[in-house]
C-alpha cells in the first residue's frame, strides 16, 4: 500500500502542512491536493521557465491531470483552492483588460491594431478547442484549461466538426507544437507558436472505461495524461469543525503559488547539473529495463516520463524557491523521480482499472493461492497461463500484489510472499 500513497515529502515543509490541514479540516485527500499543487504551480509557470535537456529538447512544465474518484470525494473543492489565487489574479487583469480596451475602442488610437489592448489570463473553464486558440494566441506564456468533469469534456470532442481533429489538437499542445489554422471564412492564417497547455479535471470512477478508450491508448493521449485516486475514498469522511481559526492556509498557499512576480517575467531556461543529469539517465534506464522485462507493459507512460519527470524537476525547483538558479541540482530531480515512480504506479493501477472493470484485487490474490511461498517469474506465469490469465494482465496482478506489499521480490526473477 505504500507505494499508493501520494509523496508529499518531496514538497517543502509548508505546502505538506498545507495539505495536511486541509486533509484534516476539509477531508481533501491528499492525492487530489498534491497533484492539484503540481499542476497550479505548472500553471503559474508557464513556458516562461523552460528547462533544456539538449539542443533538440527543451521542455516547460506543462502537465494534463486527471483526479479519479467517485461523486463527492472533493474532486472539484480541490481543484477549486488551489486555483483560487489564479482565479483571482486573473479576475484583476481581465477587470483591467476591459478598462483599457474602453478606452482603446473609444479613443484616437482604435485603428492601430497595435495599440489594441491585450488580456492576460491563465485559467479557462470548459471551454471548446475553437475557444481555445485565439486565448492561447493572446497568451503566449500558457493557459490552464481546469474541467469539473473530464468525461464530458472528450465527449465534447468533434461535437461541431466531422474532421475528428480536436484529440489531435490536445496531442500537439501537449508537446508544444505550433498550431496553425487556415479558415475557408477569414483571410489570414491563424498561428499559435509552441502554445503552453495544462489540463486538469476531475473524473468519476464509474466512467474511467469511457475514458480510457483505445483509440486514446494508441494515440497516446492517455501516456500524456498523469492519474490520481484516493485509495481511502471508501472510508468515513468525518467533519472536524475545530479548526483552529489563526491560520490562514489560502495565504499561505497564495504566498507559495506567487514567489515571483510573474507578470513581468520574461523567459527564464534552466539545465541539469551534472549529478542530477546522472540522476536522470540511471532512473529512467532502470525504468525502462523494468519494463521491457514486463513485456512492454506501459510503454507509453514510462517512455512520456521521461519528459513529465524533467517538468515535476523544474516545478520542484520552482517551489524551492530556488527559481534564480540556473542549475538544477540533483536532490530536486531525485525528487522528481519519486514523483515520476508514483505516477507510473498510478497509471498501472487505472491500466489494471480498466482491464477488470474496477479497483479489484481478486484477481491477483486467486493468483497467489495457486503460488508456493516462494515462487518464480517463470512459475508464476505457467500458473498464470493454466488459469487463462493473459501475459500482460499476469504482470499488472504481479505489479499489484508487490505494491501492496503482499509479495516481496528477492531478486530478479524471484518473490517471496510477505508474512
Amino acid at each position: 500500500m505504500q507505494n499508493r500513497e501520494f509523496p508529499t515529502k518531496v514538497f517543502p515543509s509548508i505546502i505538506i502542512d498545507i495539505i495536511e490541514y486541509l486533509y484534516k479540516y476539509s477531508n481533501f485527500p491528499i492525492p487530489y491536493s498534491g497533484a492539484a499543487v503540481l499542476v497550479a504551480v505548472a500553471t503559474v509557470m508557464g513556458s516562461r521557465f523552460m528547462l533544456r535537456l539538449s539542443d533538440t529538447w527543451c521542455i516547460s512544465p506543462n502537465l494534463y491531470m486527471a483526479i479519479v474518484g467517485k461523486s463527492g470525494t472533493f474532486k472539484s473543492p480541490v481543484i477549486n483552492f488551489f486555483f483560487k489565487p489564479i482565479a483571482e489574479f486573473d479576475s484583476t487583469n481581465i477587470a483591467a483588460y476591459n478598462r483599457r480596451m474602453e478606452e482603446y475602442l473609444h479613443g484616437p488610437d482604435r485603428d492601430d491594431l497595435s495599440k489594441k489592448p491585450k488580456a492576460m489570463q491563465m485559467i479557462v473553464r470548459d471551454v471548446t478547442k475553437e475557444a481555445i486558440t485565439p486565448i492561447l494566441r493572446a497568451n503566449p506564456f500558457g493557459i490552464t484549461c481546469i474541467r469539473d468533469e473530464l468525461a464530458s469534456f472528450f465527449k465534447s470532442f468533434n461535437s461541431y466538426r466531422n474532421t475528428g481533429d480536436d484529440e489531435e489538437f490536445f496531442l500537439s499542445c501537449y508537446s508544444q507544437v505550433d498550431i496553425v489554422v487556415n479558415r475557408a471564412t477569414k483571410d489570414y492564417i491563424e498561428n499559435v507558436p509552441k502554445p503552453t497547455l495544462s489540463i486538469i479535471g476531475g473524473l468519476q470512477t464509474n466512467l474511467v472505461g469511457d475514458f480510457f478508450t483505445k483509440k486514446r491508448v494508441d494515440n497516446g493521449l492517455m501516456s500524456r495524461f498523469q492519474f490520481v485516486f484516493d485509495p481511502d475514498e471508501n472510508l468515513p469522511a468525518l467533519l472536524n469543525l475545530l479548526e483552529p481559526r489563526n491560520r490562514d492556509v489560502s495565504k499561505m498557499w497564495a504566498d507559495m503559488l506567487f514567489k515571483e512576480d510573474v507578470a513581468n517575467l520574461t523567459q527564464r531556461e534552466y539545465s541539469l547539473s551534472a549529478d542530477s543529469m546522472d540522476a536522470y539517465v540511471t532512473w529512467y534506464n532502470k525504468r525502462e529495463v523494468e519494463m521491457i522485462a514486463r513485456d512492454g507493459e506501459n510503454m507509453g507512460e514510462v517512455r512520456k516520463m521521461r519528459g513529465i519527470v524533467c517538468k515535476f524537476a523544474l516545478i520542484l525547483h520552482y517551489l524551492y524557491g530556488e527559481s534564480n538558479n540556473a542549475s538544477i541540482p540533483v536532490e530536486t530531480m531525485r525528487n522528481a523521480t519519486i514523483l515520476g515512480d508514483y505516477f507510473l504506479n498510478t497509471s498501472r493501477e487505472i491500466s489494471i482499472f480498466v482491464k477488470n472493470g474496477g479497483f479489484d484485487r481478486r484477481p491477483a490474490y486467486r493468483l497467489l493461492g495457486q503460488l508456493d511461498e516462494t515462487f518464480t517469474t517463470k512459475v508464476a506465469l505457467a500458473v498464470a497461463e493454466q488459469m487463462k490469465i493473459p501475459r500482460s494482465t499476469f504482470y499488472n496482478l504481479l505489479n499489484q500484489l508487490i505494491d501492496d506489499g503482499i509479495i516481496i521480490k528477492i531478486q530478479h526473477g524471484e518473490y517471496k510472499k510477505k508474512e
